[in-house]
């Protein structure tokens, strides 16, 4: 069981990435707090008190390790993967932020992110549906999270 959050989600920037893979999913909740990073996309520490809006997703298991690798990819080396206990009481793995937390702005209630220069919703148009090779998939998902980070917040 796989728990994202943010772009991650249905409907939002990154989920095209990540829906060839899943089989199934469900809103749920787990414990943390939720942070906007000010570049477009949140950042998830589950050590702390509070409550990660989110959706719990079943992985196709004959994809599993190509999920894994392409997840790895996106959440690059700001994130690691946690083992946790959702609020319906599932087992997950998520991806907690492992960044510096200094100049985080908490989202109460899992609130939006602020997106200063729309990199999010401008790299989903120019990428389109996630590409069906591998090897193009890898190349646009560095460039989608090399443009996500790469963004100074309160640029344009």
């Amino acid at each position: 069981m796989r728990f994202v959050y943010g772009t991650l989600m249905p409907g939002h920037a990154r989920w095209p990435w990540l829906a060839p893979y899943v089989l199934s999913h469900y809103p749920d909740s787990a414990r943390g707090r939720l942070y906007d990073t000010g570049f477009g996309y949140p950042a998830a520490c589950f050590d702390e008190a509070g409550r990660v809006p989110g959706v719990c997703c079943t992985l196709d298991p004959a994809m599993l390790d190509e999920a894994w690798a392409m997840l790895d990819d996106i959440e690059g080396t700001l994130y690691a993967r946690v083992d946790l206990v959702t609020a319906s009481g599932r087992a997950a793995t998520a991806y907690g932020w492992i960044g510096d937390r200094a100049g985080l702005t908490e989202l109460a209630d899992g609130g939006s992110i602020r997106d200063p220069t729309s990199a999010v919703s401008q790299v989903a148009t120019c990428t389109g549906a996630a590409p069906k090779d591998t090897a193009n998939r890898r190349h646009q998902i560095t460039t989608l999270s090399y443009s996500l980070r790469s963004t100074p917040a309160g640029t344009s």
